[in-house]
């Protein structure tokens, strides 16, 4: 069976056929899940984004509604797509609606970062302590309800270079990022960050500069980088599994 799996790559101008070649941060995954073979469109996005969970999913389609085995496998395999329908005479793979639609998605919950952290350097131990820690980057708790402070660098101290802080400094500067409108100084007043400190926050964890964060839509790319700038992980391999290679053939 044909793959209908395909990339979006910055700088976005056109969806192109996934190859075995890893992605590159701020990659959108597109699953073309139109008619009969949608539902080996998205387990074959769900096993790609497995290996490269920076990748955000968008699933088009000209339909209505997702099948009801679509929707088995994306329960099956906890990933959250954004869907995008198609009209009959759109272009299925037009960049504009398929990036519209990742920046449109709800800002990520503290437990999804938490989760996101914690399963790519393997250590679900630190789940709490990261959601109470991007929960107060997030809410502006300080040290109101929740786990101290101290509480939470003893718990992460053997998880440096970064402390409690950094998560929460890395949290609010997401939220900010992802705030509707993208125009910097509004977005940071509202949730009480001065625009310098956010793009010195952007330099200090991804190594990026805010013009470059700006133009890649989503989050997930966003704390890969800083996972991979602080060494949490590595860069990763030249070559991603493809849905064959796991299932040992066709489906």
């Amino acid at each position: 069976m044909t793959s209908r799996l395909f990339l979006l790559e910055p700088p976005y101008h056109a969806c192109h056929l996934a190859g075995k070649s890893v992605s590159p941060l701020g990659t959108i995954l597109v699953a073309d899940v139109t008619g009969e073979g949608g539902v080996v469109s998205v387990v074959e996005a769900a096993i790609r984004v497995a290996a490269e969970p920076w990748c955000p999913v968008v699933l088009v389609t000209r339909s209505s509604r997702l099948d009801r085995r679509s929707e088995t496998v994306i329960r099956q395999f906890d990933i959250v797509p954004a869907v995008v329908t198609m009209t009959a005479s759109a272009t299925l793979l037009d960049p504009y609606p398929i990036l519209l639609a990742i920046r449109q998605r709800p800002r990520p919950t503290p437990d999804r970062l938490a989760r996101y952290v914690t399963k790519r350097v393997g250590r679900q131990d630190l789940t709490d302590a990261l959601r109470e820690c991007f929960r107060r980057g997030m809410d502006d708790l300080g040290d109101g309800p929740g786990l101290s402070r101290s509480t939470l660098n003893r718990r992460l101290l053997d998880f440096e270079p970064l402390k409690a802080h950094n998560w929460s400094d890395m949290a609010r500067t997401l939220a900010v990022l992802l705030e509707p409108g993208g125009e910097l100084r509004p977005s940071s007043r509202l949730l009480g960050i001065g625009p310098r400190t956010v793009r010195s926050h952007i330099k200090l964890y991804t190594g990026l500069d805010f013009g470059e964060v700006r133009e890649r839509p989503g989050w997930e790319w966003l704390v890969e980088a800083a996972l991979q700038r602080w060494d949490y992980v590595p860069v990763g391999p030249t070559r991603a599994p493809t849905w064959r290679q796991r299932f040992g053939g066709e489906v």
